[in-house]
């Protein structure tokens, strides 16, 4: 399997000269395997993708699983240029929000007040399938299975397996402790996240919420975010072999990110953790 990251940020797209080198758009994922992908997230990274596909492939069904439908990961739909496309067909994984159907969600993203072009003229090319009906899921040949993260209600993380492969994508997620005046503790996150630690074990690959660094948490709890320490620890105890982290604040600049990434390399050591950790970064592609 190949990852590819197209938008690694959250809350709001950032470009700009202090975000060269991680990226500016926001969370989207593709997963790629002999020929068949997945998307992960529609972020305004989504909009690169889609013509990127275009250019690569005439006609076929495009499987897209969303998280959650926060703004940042749903911006760049209504600029997929496939979802325009006579040839493409897109189905959208995701669940019902607040009492709204799946495709009342996105669909309200083309309401006159927001955007000039309306649903209409793309519906007969859309599925909107609600996750919670399903169980394990086979898609263009990918097992994926799913659990709900702390967050808001209803968002989902994924996990993708593939050939003996395994990749956790577990963005807006906020890992359980006592964090008012406390660092994070093994016992804590062990304690307080057992089945996501679960979900994790063994995958090759977790992309983990790592919007805050843990100096910048303190003012942020119970925002549905997790920071680089406890997200280290998290990854230890599902023994996954690599960390990427993923969503940062969109005040974070290149630097700071830089900065992140070493100080979590630094506690990894500390913890006597085997994770290899490197920070996600639009354009990236790993081979696993």
């Amino acid at each position: 399997m190949k990852i590819k990251f197209w938008g690694t940020r959250g809350s709001i797209p950032v470009p700009g000269s202090k975000t060269i080198q991680f990226g500016g758009n926001t969370s989207c994922v593709q997963i790629i395997s002999d020929g068949d992908f997945i998307i992960l997230d529609a972020g305004t990274g989504i909009r690169e993708l889609g013509n990127d596909l275009l250019q690569k492939y005439s006609c076929r069904d495009i499987h897209l699983l969303v998280t959650h439908t926060h703004w940042d990961h749903i911006q760049g739909l209504p600029f997929f240029r496939p979802l325009y496309s006579e040839k493409c067909k897109l189905k959208i994984y995701s669940e019902n929000k607040f009492g709204y159907s799946v495709a009342k969600v996105f669909e309200t993203q083309w309401d006159p007040n927001y955007f000039p072009v309306t649903a209409e003229i793309f519906n007969d090319k859309v599925e909107y399938i609600k996750i919670s009906d399903l169980e394990a899921m086979d898609i263009n040949g990918f097992k994926v299975t799913y659990i709900e993260t702390h967050h808001s209600a209803g968002t989902l993380a994924y996990r993708i397996e593939k050939d003996g492969k395994s990749v956790v994508y577990m963005t807006d997620n906020e890992l359980n402790y006592n964090a008012k005046n406390n660092l994070p503790t093994t016992d804590e996150i062990l304690n307080n996240n057992k089945d996501q630690i679960d979900f994790i074990q063994n995958a090759d690959v977790l992309i983990h919420d790592s919007m805050y660094q843990i100096e910048d948490y303190g003012d942020k709890i119970g925002w549905g975010h997790s920071n680089n320490y406890s997200s280290a620890i998290f990854a230890t105890l599902g023994n996954v072999k690599k960390l990427l982290l993923f969503h940062y604040d969109p005040d974070y600049t290149d630097d700071k990110i830089k900065n992140i990434v070493r100080e979590t390399k630094v506690f990894i050591d500390e913890l006597n953790s085997p994770v290899l950790c490197e920070a996600a970064y639009d354009g990236m592609e790993i081979d696993i």
